[in-house]
């Protein structure tokens, strides 16, 4: 005569099955972000840590494009590159930029484009960048909409080079509405990371004349250190208490 099976005995091996079944999906979809992550490093992107991250693999020559760099850094970057990595270490997501240069044929301005990761910490950082007269800077958020700058009254737009071309003598111009467009071009159809982005802070920063020296990075290292230690201290005395 066979044992009867009770509910429990039922239930338990339901539930010991499911178990197993939520572990190897777990298992297999650990190894798919691992292949796809090999090809496409964003892509396994989830915090805005993760997305620094892989910049930072990327400015350390460990990668050799983005989604929105499709090649190595060029040359006139590699002398940023330190602080760059410093940068998107302590959180300020950096895509784009250029040191200052006065040459025979090609003047340009020291520009650096980046996402911070909060409207917050934008707002903090715009308070910073006051401080700083020979700093320009436009600002836009996604969500909600807005846009900011601090050009001054009639001012448009912002003239970073006058390099040479065959059918133009401005390289990059800068609008309200081109820093609009600008946003949009550093999405990168990944969903996380879009949704990262789309929540995000976007700046541009350019100096005020062309060739100068002073250092936008290092201006915006002194921002991000201190907010960053700002927030350790913080945190301790919450926790003190």
């Amino acid at each position: 005569m066979s044992k009867r099976i009770s509910e429990d005995e039922i239930t338990q091996v339901k539930r010991s099955r499911m178990e197993e079944v939520e572990r190897l999906l777990d298992e297999a979809e650990a190894q798919f972000y691992t292949l796809v992550g090999e090809v496409n490093p964003f892509f396994p992107v989830v915090t805005w840590a993760d997305l620094c991250a892989v910049n930072v693999r990327f400015l350390k020559k460990e990668i050799e494009q983005t989604y929105y760099h499709l090649g190595p850094t060029d040359p006139e970057t590699e002398p940023l590159l330190p602080a760059l990595i410093k940068l998107n270490e302590l959180g300020c997501y950096t895509t784009n930029g250029q040191p200052g240069l006065i040459e025979e044929d090609n003047h340009q301005k020291a520009f650096i484009e980046f996402h911070v990761s909060d409207h917050e910490l934008a707002a903090r950082l715009k308070v910073h960048l006051a401080k700083f007269p020979w700093v320009q800077w436009m600002y836009a958020e996604k969500d909600p909409k807005k846009f900011e700058s601090n050009f001054p009254a009639g001012t448009k737009k912002v003239d970073l080079t006058n390099e040479f071309h065959k059918d133009i003598n401005k390289w990059k111009v800068y609008s309200s509405h081109s820093i609009k467009s600008e946003f949009k071009t550093t999405l990168s159809d990944m969903p996380n990371v879009d949704r990262l982005l789309n929540g995000s802070g976007f700046f541009i920063l350019n100096h005020r004349e062309y060739g100068a020296h002073e250092s936008l990075e290092n201006m915006l290292l002194e921002f991000f250190e201190h907010t960053l230690s700002e927030s350790v201290v913080n945190n301790r005395t919450t926790i003190s208490q």
